[in-house]
């Protein structure tokens, strides 16, 4: 690509303050990323929070990428308006914003949303939601890996809380959702970090998936780079700066 592509011509009339996408950088960006996972557009789950853009999900879609991860409700609806058949809402939604859940779920019933707990009250209040509104709610298990933003941390008793979670008649138990933003470094130390912590934790799962006598969907893992990856069929890439990275 030719050098200084982001400057705009000077003689574009165009009224300012504005927003400036780029769209042959933002798919030649897509089509690194689906590279790097060898065309698995499958295990892709691309993050919204930082663009935003209807028009980028449009795009997402001719790319087969189906799946996306959001930080709000907001953003939720947005994915749902572009039809976006696969939504996870990666904070957990509580009272009024669990109210504003069930409504966006009930408003859109041909997709389908999750969402993240890590405790057993917020579980439970929305299996009460989900009763009241004769709806099944799926949710994966947040663990807190290092981050130490969301999540029960693995160092609690976090297999004792899936035992409960799935007692709850209103509540599909779909994983574990871990967000892995904590690691630094370089690549190397990055990809073993990520990588032990990984295989520490599936064999955890293995044992639970024998346990409830049913495979659990899938382990949802943010990669916090596109190049750093593991080749488990298990694992699913959650990269959310991608779109505008100014390769």
């Amino acid at each position: 690509m030719q050098n200084n592509w982001w400057k705009i011509n000077s003689e574009l009339r165009i009224d300012t303050p504005f927003l400036a996408v780029y769209e042959n950088r933002i798919q030649a960006n897509i089509e690194r990323l689906i590279e790097a996972v060898n065309g698995e557009t499958q295990k892709l789950r691309p993050h919204i929070k930082t663009h935003k853009i209807g028009e980028i999900l449009d795009l997402f879609k001719t790319y087969n990428i189906n799946k996306i991860k959001c930080a709000t409700i907001a953003e939720a609806e947005l994915a749902a308006i572009h039809e976006i058949s696969d939504v996870l809402l990666a904070y957990p939604p509580v009272d009024v914003k669990k109210d504003r859940w069930i409504s966006l779920i009930q408003k859109y019933p041909s997709i389908s949303f999750s969402t993240i707990v890590d405790n057993l009250d917020s579980a439970k209040a929305l299996d009460e939601s989900a009763e009241k509104n004769n709806l099944k709610l799926t949710v994966y298990l947040d663990l807190n890996t290092g981050m130490n933003r969301t999540g029960i941390s693995i160092s609690k008793n976090w297999k004792a809380l899936i035992d409960e979670i799935v007692l709850l008649k209103n509540i599909d138990f779909a994983g574990i959702h871990i967000y892995d933003g904590h690691l630094k470094g370089d690549l190397e130390h990055r990809f073993d970090t990520a990588s032990n912590l990984f295989f520490s934790i599936n064999e955890e799962i293995q044992a639970i998936n024998k346990k409830l006598g049913y495979e659990l969907k899938n382990c949802r893992w943010r990669i916090q780079h596109i190049s750093v990856l593991c080749h488990s069929k298990k694992r699913r890439m959650q990269s959310r700066n991608f779109c505008f990275l100014g390769f």
